[in-house]
């Protein structure tokens, strides 16, 4: 689990780990700066799924989200994560 706290501009994020994942080009924040750039099957790269905060203004044809910080919502997309997990590995 990285970055539970939440709502923080990714641009300047105090974890060494976020700040790693865009310097290197591994992912994208996207344009509110609150989240990372995801397709609609989560992922911010090859194998590189995104759940919970780091959905931070999630704007696609899917899913519309400003936050994603609650258990509710966190559950409920996590559902939809799990069945694109699960068909990826047929």
């Amino acid at each position: 689990m990285v970055n539970c706290g939440g709502f923080e501009d990714l641009d300047e994020s105090s974890s060494p780990l976020i700040s790693n994942l865009v310097n290197r080009g591994l992912c994208t924040v996207n344009r509110t700066r609150r989240g990372f750039e995801v397709t609609e099957k989560f992922e911010a790269g090859k194998n590189l799924y995104v759940m919970g905060p780091l959905l931070g203004g999630i704007f696609n044809n899917k899913i519309k989200y400003w936050h994603v910080e609650n258990a509710k919502r966190i559950h409920a997309l996590s559902c939809l994560l799990a069945d694109v997990i699960a068909e990826s590995l047929n």
